[in-house]
């Protein structure tokens, strides 16, 4: 029983539920480094993962190349406050001497503690940039760093991902930029906002989903009450509302190379129609060509179909169903028209057209060569009348083969005259 439905004009745009996991903000992180060789004196952090402040200190640096340079720095300031020499450019010194002090690691702020305090500094304490979480830590007490070293990485917490998995049919109902809510069962009753930052160009082979890149807002609660790295989370991303010509779903056959649904003609025929399919929601998809409003197609009872012969065949029987002549199952031997593509010791590939008995398609297909062996004078390309049987493993052989035939009409068989 075939139960069938109209095409209709709907509104496509429902919310896309999916579900991800959260990961940290890449684009939030900040590294330190050693601006230039020196030993680790303390260390005020011990194991990744550790939450930083901004402005919190890390470690202690001893740094001796920076006693030479800020020596010489003040040797010239005491001169100067000697007045030594009456020729000497004193500015252009002192300036020359704050260059090295750069060129060796130091930055504006540690050369006006020198000039300031007017004593050493060889120690440099290096402080977090941002907060967050400390992902890497690649430095221990007593280690000597070199310029350039990384010694820490760290993530802010105020933003995170959602990696969302996304189905494909859904994709191209998100937008850059649209708005998001997303939920954990970690902590019931939140709901944390954010916006679609991309869809990553990637189909997961196995799910056959899309991920789409969600920025959310952290909250700036404690500890317990954010959004972590690793947590799962349910996310609903709005999709703008838009009409389009609709049919349920499980209307659509999909046979790999193209979608098809079974029209509904009256008076009990049906015909295949190829259509261009869109997004799909709440059970339904949107037809960009190929159907208009108002036509009826099978939503259930229609031919599950294959292969695109298998295809052609079904239409062919649902238009020439009375034409069809009954198989002789005494005999078991069947006929059609068809076309020698090649021939060969053993077999001879034939193009015919369908054969409705047996519910076969047109196609192109081989046929064991009969015990009596081929008449003479058959050539590629002839026209050709033929009988054959089922034999082992459903491996049709040919009984008789014969030239002259008309051209094939489709769906003619029968039993060997």
């Amino acid at each position: 029983m075939c139960i069938r439905d109209r095409v209709t004009r709907s509104t496509l745009g429902a919310p896309v539920e999916a579900a991800g996991s959260i990961a940290f903000n890449e684009r939030d992180q900040a590294i330190v480094q050693a601006r230039a060789t020196g030993y680790v004196e303390r260390l005020h952090v011990r194991a990744t993962l550790d939450r930083v402040a901004k402005g919190q200190p890390l470690a202690d640096i001893y740094v001796p190349d920076w006693v030479a340079a800020q020596e010489e720095f003040l040797s010239l300031r005491r001169m100067q406050a000697g007045r030594a020499g009456p020729t000497v450019d004193w500015v252009d010194w002192l300036d020359a001497a704050r260059q090295r002090m750069r060129l060796a690691g130091m930055n504006d702020e540690q050369i006006r503690v020198v000039e300031t305090k007017g004593t050493l500094q060889p120690r440099i304490t290096l402080t977090a940039p941002i907060g967050g979480v400390l992902v890497e830590l690649l430095v221990r007490e007593g280690m000597t760093v070199m310029p350039g070293a990384t010694l820490f990485r760290i993530n802010g917490l105020s933003t995170v991902w959602a990696n969302a998995e996304v189905p494909e049919t859904q994709v191209s109902m998100l937008r850059i930029g649209g708005m998001v809510e997303a939920r954990t069962p970690a902590l019931p009753g939140r709901v944390f906002k954010g916006r679609v930052q991309a869809i990553l160009p990637e189909v997961s082979l196995v799910t056959r989903t899309l991920r789409a890149r969600i920025e959310l807002a952290n909250s700036p609660a404690g500890t317990r009450e954010q959004l972590v790295p690793g947590m799962f989370v349910s996310v609903l991303l709005g999709a703008p509302a838009r009409p389009v010509l609709t049919v349920p779903t499980e209307a659509v056959i999909q046979t790999g190379r193209r979608a098809v649904v079974m029209l509904a003609e009256g008076e009990g025929r049906f015909r295949p129609v190829e259509i261009e399919i869109g997004a799909e929601s709440n059970g339904l998809t949107e037809i960009r060509s190929g159907l208009q409003a108002g036509q009826k197609v099978v939503v259930s009872g229609q031919f599950l179909l294959d292969s695109e012969s298998s295809l052609r065949g079904t239409a062919t029987r649902m238009q020439d169903a009375t034409s069809a002549p009954e198989l002789d199952k005494m005999s078991g031997e069947y006929s059609g028209d068809g076309r020698i593509e090649a021939l060969g010791r053993d077999a001879v590939t034939l193009s015919h057209g369908p054969i409705p008995s047996l519910k076969w398609g047109a196609m192109t297909m081989d046929f064991l060569v009969p015990a009596t062996g081929l008449p003479q004078g058959l050539k590629t390309g002839q026209r050709v009348r033929f009988a054959f049987t089922l034999g082992k493993d459903s491996q049709p052989v040919l009984t008789r083969i014969e030239t002259g035939s008309s051209p094939a009409t489709p769906g003619a068989d029968g039993k060997k005259p």
